[in-house]
């Protein structure tokens, strides 16, 4: 109960209606980092590289009343995760946030609480922060891109997700070429505008990708966190992927910082 205490002090700003707490970490288990069977609401990276890099670059194991599903977050300051909303709606009861310092170690940390953005209405606004319970130790959080990336521009994605075999639960990478998003896809059931402040791109089969599990994770060009995952087509043929774009959150992300 002290954690939630010390909490609710620390969150005594204009912005603590932003934070939905979590049940206090110290009363209940911690999930595993996992997704478990039943799992649906997760798009390892298609074709990706197994890497060891990219620290900041956590696995988020989030348990909800219909089951425990498995995202992928970025730290961009010592106690915030960034991530996609659809992750966490539908009242999430407890969080886990896995980072992987080198390939020997692995320090989980307890959500304690989460944001949503307020025009949140999938794919838009498709983004969400997380709070810890603690400041992460020895690992740098990824700034936030000032600018909009053109397309054409290529990027580092990077994610636990489903690589091309069904694998889920190991961090690669991979790269892709953005390109400028459609005005509407009615084959996905996009309409004119959703898309509006997103950074997408469309893979070849033999090109890398991102798929179920990497959502929330991050879309890096020069260092520099420009996109968090959020959608695509559902079997992750490459025909259209999205990303949130960050730079046009930086306001509500900045606020939110901790």
């Amino acid at each position: 109960m002290r954690l939630l205490l010390v909490l609710v002090t620390t969150l005594g700003s204009a912005h603590a209606a932003d934070w939905h707490m979590l049940p206090d970490p110290a009363s209940r288990a911690v999930p595993q980092a996992q997704a478990s069977p039943e799992s649906t609401a997760v798009p390892q990276i298609i074709n990706g590289v197994p890497t060891t890099e990219y620290p900041a670059v956590a696995a988020v194991d989030i348990l909800k009343p219909t089951g425990e599903f498995l995202c992928t977050g970025t730290l961009v300051s010592p106690s915030v995760v960034l991530t996609a909303a659809h992750c966490v709606d539908n009242d999430p009861v407890a969080i886990d946030v896995v980072f992987f310092p080198n390939s020997s170690t692995e320090t989980h940390y307890a959500g304690v609480a989460y944001a949503i953005h307020p025009e949140y209405r999938f794919p838009a606004a498709d983004l969400a922060m997380l709070l810890l319970e603690a400041p992460v130790v020895g690992i740098t959080p990824v700034p936030v891109a000032g600018r909009t990336p053109r397309p054409r521009t290529v990027g580092t994605i990077v994610g636990y997700g489903a690589d091309e075999t069904g694998n889920v639960g190991v961090k690669e990478m991979g790269t892709v070429r953005l390109k400028r998003c459609p005005r509407r896809v009615p084959a996905l059931g996009l309409q004119r505008g959703d898309l509006a402040r997103a950074l997408c791109w469309r893979s070849r089969p033999s090109e890398q990708n991102t798929c179920h599990g990497d959502s929330g994770g991050p879309l890096l060009i020069d260092g520099e966190l420009a996109g968090v995952t959020s959608g695509g087509e559902p079997n992750c043929s490459g025909f259209l992927s999205w990303d949130t774009r960050v730079v046009s959150f930086r306001p509500w992300i900045a606020s939110l910082l901790r």
